[in-house]
Formats: structure tokens, C-alpha cells, sequence
């Protein structure tokens, strides 16, 4: 888009989905690229599919888990993890996976919605992290972490393009 219009102005935010539905119900943002988080408000929204989201629990690529051909949660329950913050789809299905185990809930987190951060500690660290797995392929690549062999038997809410229904279309919004 910025190559065919360059004076176009963009504005690339990251935060929670829960907190970018509420900017764009109050006027402060046009378009999301995001999932509607369960229980949220979004009957006076439009919403594009572009696909699933594909989720791995992951590791820094020194952790001592990465190197086995089986691991489960109940082996990753006493190590500290980096979990997204409260209401979020990725912290629900953090508590749901532990639930589904009938494991407790870890207790000892890192609360963050930053992937790079969350690179970065698990990097550093022996920390345990739910990631995308297109976040985990970039990372993967450049030898920083390392996905688990565990299956995960839930799933992220589809994500895609969401606007207001009632609020008018723009030139720029149309690109």
C-alpha cells in the first residue's frame, strides 16, 4: 500500500485485542487486524476472516526441554512462563490448557502482550511461552527458540479484518 501511496499515513499499533476493539469503538482507530475475544462486545462490528491462528508452547532454544522427543505440560508446570494479561485469547487458552490437563495453573508468570519481549526472556531464561506459530517460525529461524512437541487440543478464535459497521468506508480504508 505505502509503495502505490506514499503519502498515505499509517498507524501500526500492538496491543491486546480486547483494547483494540475498544479504541476502534470509540473512533480512535479504522481498521484491526485481530481476533474478537470471547465475551467481548461486537455485534456493531464487521468482521473479514483471513484464517485460524496456529498456536506452539515454546522455549528458549538452551532450555533443557527442547531437546526432548516428548514432553507434556505436567513437565513444564514448575517452570516460569510468560502468558499475554488477563481477557486475552492467548491467556484464556493458557488457564484452558491446564484445566483440560487438571494440572494447576502455573503460578510463577511473565505477563506481557510483547512477542519480542517475550523472545527475549525466553532467550535468556528457562521460561515457557504460548506463541503463534508464525511468530515461532521468525524466531525459530534465527535460533532463539524452539517449539515443544506437545499437542495442543484448543484453539484461538479466528482473526481477520474488523471494522464498524457504522461508520463509512474511507478511501484509505478501502485500500
Amino acid at each position: 500500500i505505502k509503495k502505490d501511496h506514499p503519502k498515505l499515513n499509517i498507524l501500526v499499533t500492538f496491543t491486546t485485542s480486547d483494547l483494540l476493539i475498544q479504541a476502534l469503538n470509540r473512533g480512535h482507530l479504522d481498521l484491526l487486524v485481530t481476533r474478537v475475544p470471547h465475551g467481548c462486545e461486537h455485534e456493531g462490528l464487521e468482521f473479514e476472516l483471513f484464517g485460524e491462528e496456529h498456536i506452539q508452547i515454546v522455549v528458549g532454544s538452551h532450555h533443557p526441554k527442547c531437546t526432548k522427543k516428548s514432553v507434556t505440560l505436567k513437565d513444564l508446570a514448575a517452570y516460569p512462563w510468560i502468558v499475554h494479561p488477563q481477557a486475552t485469547p492467548l491467556r484464556e487458552l493458557f488457564h484452558q490448557l491446564f484445566s483440560e490437563a487438571k494440572l494447576n495453573t502455573p503460578l510463577n508468570l511473565v505477563e506481557t502482550s510483547s512477542i519480542t519481549f517475550s523472545a527475549s526472556l525466553l532467550e535468556q531464561t528457562e521460561m515457557v511461552a504460548i506463541m503463534s506459530k508464525s511468530y515461532t517460525e521468525y524466531y525459530c529461524k534465527l535460533g532463539i527458540i524452539k517449539p515443544l512437541p506437545i499437542n495442543l487440543p484448543s484453539s484461538l478464535p479466528n482473526y481477520g479484518l474488523i471494522h464498524r459497521k457504522n461508520r463509512p468506508v474511507t478511501p484509505a480504508m478501502a485500500l
